[in-house]
């Protein structure tokens, strides 16, 4: 291996015998310097070409498993198809109150606070709540905003449940 001291001195001493061959336009380099200057850049394109090999062999490697992978996956889903799994009634009802269409109801049958004009529940439906999380005693972080979201009629009753339902929809709490 050429050590670098040695090749940037060659190419100095190239590069001033070209400029001196430009100027008195003859034709002398000392074979030496050339003979280093030539086997650094064949030892260079010896390591780009291994370095290319091996990203190309990586490349290959890495679509041969992507293809295996998609292959098992085909045959997973083809495994799975027709077959229906049975949901527990807690997650039927919310999957059946997810899958209904969104209310359209205008006016709710409560007082809605105007922080809820405008916006809109992830069901679609116009906004009627706002659920806000609460920040618990042994947060560790207990001086940050507490998560919000604003929610319709249907997606609050689901989420607080019946009972509470009716205390929070009615102003006099009945």
């Amino acid at each position: 291996m050429t050590a670098p001291r040695e090749l940037a001195e060659a190419v100095a001493r190239l590069e001033a015998a070209m400029e001196g061959q430009q100027r008195a336009k003859m034709t002398f380099f000392r074979a030496a310097d050339l003979r280093l200057v030539l086997e650094a850049l064949a030892e260079a394109q010896r390591e780009v070409g291994e370095r290319e090999r091996a990203l190309l062999l990586a490349a290959v490697r890495a679509q041969a498993e992507a293809a295996k992978l998609r292959e098992a996956l085909s045959l997973l889903v083809a495994q799975c198809e027709g077959i229906e799994v049975e949901l527990p009634d807690e997650m039927a009802r919310a999957r059946a109150a997810l899958a209904a269409p969104p209310s359209t109801a205008a006016t709710p049958e409560h007082w809605v606070s105007a922080s809820c004009g405008g916006e809109v529940c992830g069901c679609g439906a116009p906004a009627t709540h706002k659920l806000g999380e609460e920040i618990m005693h042994d947060d560790p972080n207990p001086y940050r905003h507490n998560l919000t979201a604003y929610v319709c009629c249907a997606c609050f009753r689901h989420v607080v449940g019946d009972a509470v339902w009716h205390t929070a929809a009615t102003p006099e709490g009945k």
